[in-house]
């Protein structure tokens, strides 16, 4: 008997129209910043004038990364279709890279999107790369402004990486008046009870843009300016657990150092080091005027201890692994109000990277806070 041939895909079709049950297109996953709203803020360690900087958006539509062209405040961003907005403006980007918010929505750029995941939001993409630079602005070298591409030409130019901080509560149905609302910084540390009885400390950080003055901006980029040596932030920070030495907290923006009886948790610092002047010196500054800290010990001062290490902490290095400590450097008291020390240190080599791990000395001390560099606030290390 002779078949005749019949077109499968099409009849497949004809039943499933005539069932009513057509399956539905198939959708491109939605982009994890769309319709949020969010900060922005550059990383580059070692270069004080852009690491840990948040975006601000000028007058001109431009993006620096301090308070300058008529704005004092960092901007609340937004992401619709590939497009990065601000308020009713749109990020248009030129051939070199030149970026700037407009009202036109059809100049806008359509290639923004995020990248990783990081524990505050998400890396953002240009063109899905991280091709992202900040320059040192034409009218204050102070000041940089951030290209997504090959900037303006100054030789201090520097590639940044961008992190997103998704405010937990942000939507696309917000008011507009959000985006230039002044804007809060939340750190938190809260006491969980284990099975064990001990006291654990974990730490929450909610982060959302940040409202720095223009003249305590002013005053610290005259004080980088001025020094020999400018400090440099870690690129890294790992918290390691004596109650969980296989655990490995990756990388964090919120060191925690603590002591209940024999349970230590210990913060490991590691810092890019570029050209070595021949001066190194080791420094924490914490007071009330960032992130708020916490600080327990008794009579309310908390007693903490640094060493310097034989070896660079990495992504897998844990409490039962970590770095052999080659001598203690210093010892300092930290309380509510804050606390400042500097001690001179070995110079490591330049153009490598060293690791410093900050211990409490006495049962029940206890140190959080956020390294931030407006203000600045935490560990340093200047080279």
């Amino acid at each position: 008997m002779k078949l005749t041939s019949i077109p499968i895909a099409s009849t497949l079709l004809s039943l499933l129209a005539a069932s009513g049950t057509l399956a539905s297109p198939l959708h491109k996953r939605d982009d994890p910043l769309n319709n949020k709203q969010f900060g922005l803020m550059s990383i580059h360690s070692g270069n004080s004038y852009v690491h840990l900087h948040p975006f601000y958006v000028g007058d001109s539509g431009a993006i620096y990364l301090d308070p300058t062209d008529g704005t004092s405040t960092s901007a609340v961003f937004s992401m619709s279709n590939g497009r990065l907005v601000v308020g009713n403006l749109y990020a248009s980007v030129d051939s070199n890279g030149t970026t700037i918010f407009k009202s036109d929505a059809n100049a806008a750029s359509t290639k923004f999107s995020a990248g990783d995941a990081t524990n505050v939001g998400y890396n953002l993409l240009y063109n899905g790369t991280q091709s992202a630079v900040a320059c040192p602005a034409s009218d204050n070298d102070q000041v940089y402004q951030v290209y997504f591409g090959a900037g303006n030409g100054n030789p201090n130019c520097a590639g940044i990486a961008i992190e997103a901080f998704v405010s937990p509560s942000s939507s696309s149905s917000s008011s507009s008046s959000a985006a230039t609302s002044t804007s809060t910084r939340v750190s938190s540390s809260a006491k969980a009870s284990t099975s064990s009885g001990a006291i654990a400390y974990t730490t929450k950080c909610v982060v959302v843009p940040v409202t720095a003055s223009a003249t305590a901006t002013a005053k610290a980029a005259s004080a980088a300016a001025s020094s020999a040596v400018y400090p440099l932030f870690p690129h890294g920070i790992r918290l390691i657990d004596s109650a969980n030495p296989s655990s490995n907290s990756g990388n964090v923006y919120s060191p925690v150092v603590f002591q209940k009886q024999n349970n230590h948790t210990n913060t490991i610092f590691t810092f890019d080091v570029p050209q070595v002047s021949g001066s190194c010196e080791l420094n924490l500054h914490l007071d009330t005027s960032g992130f708020p800290i916490t600080v327990e010990g008794s009579n309310g001062v908390g007693q903490f201890i640094l060493f310097n290490l034989s070896s660079v902490a990495n992504d897998s290095t844990v409490y039962s692994n970590r770095p052999n400590r080659i001598a203690e450097i210093g010892r300092f008291n930290c309380s509510s109000s804050g606390c400042d020390y500097a001690t001179n240190v070995t110079c490591p080599n330049s153009y490598t990277a060293v690791s410093y791990e900050m211990m409490a000395l006495t049962d029940d001390s206890y140190l959080s806070f956020f390294e931030e560099a407006d203000p600045l606030e935490g560990l340093t290390l200047r080279v």
